[in-house]
């Protein structure tokens, strides 16, 4: 059953958290799910926590508005002035807000920028370990078919 949730032919669920293509440890009171039942379940999940996300950010800038509109004028004027040339980031993302960093990072600094450059650092750890085929056919693959440029490829 382990073998079958990694694969994606078997889910499990435990209380509230539900396991599917992942490492699962399975217990007397473990619900076997179908695979696609496990899957929607997942995607629903995500959908929830993208909204509260979106809400959230939302909130923040509206609260970003609210505080710049209350500056004074002069203090605007000023910030406006100022043009900045370069601007570089880097920062600790969770997996599931990446497709904020595009739609409120990366598309923003995009319109007003004539070149970004991005990297991405992923640190991956397994108890069981990877297979040859994760890391060689699926991830490099995927790598190599969007033409990213790998900077640097460490297995222990």
């Amino acid at each position: 059953m382990k073998e079958g949730v990694k694969i994606g032919v078997l889910g499990i669920k435990k209380a509230q958290e539900v396991y599917y293509r992942r490492d699962v440890e399975l217990r007397s009171d473990s619900i076997v799910l179908r695979g696609e039942i496990a899957e929607k379940i997942l995607a629903e999940k995500r959908t929830e926590v993208e909204e509260k996300i979106e809400k959230e950010v939302e909130e923040k800038k509206e609260e970003v508005e609210t505080k710049r509109e209350e500056r004074r004028p002069e203090q605007l004027k000023e910030e406006r002035k100022v043009a900045i040339k370069r601007f570089s980031l880097e920062a600790e993302i969770p997996l599931e807000s990446m497709h904020e960093v595009i739609s409120g990072v990366i598309k923003p600094l995009r319109e007003k920028s004539s070149s970004i450059k991005t990297s991405i650092k992923i640190v991956a750890e397994s108890n069981d370990g990877f297979d040859r085929s994760t890391l060689n056919i699926k991830v490099k693959e995927t790598l190599l078919q969007i033409k990213a440029k790998i900077l640097d490829w460490k297995e222990d």
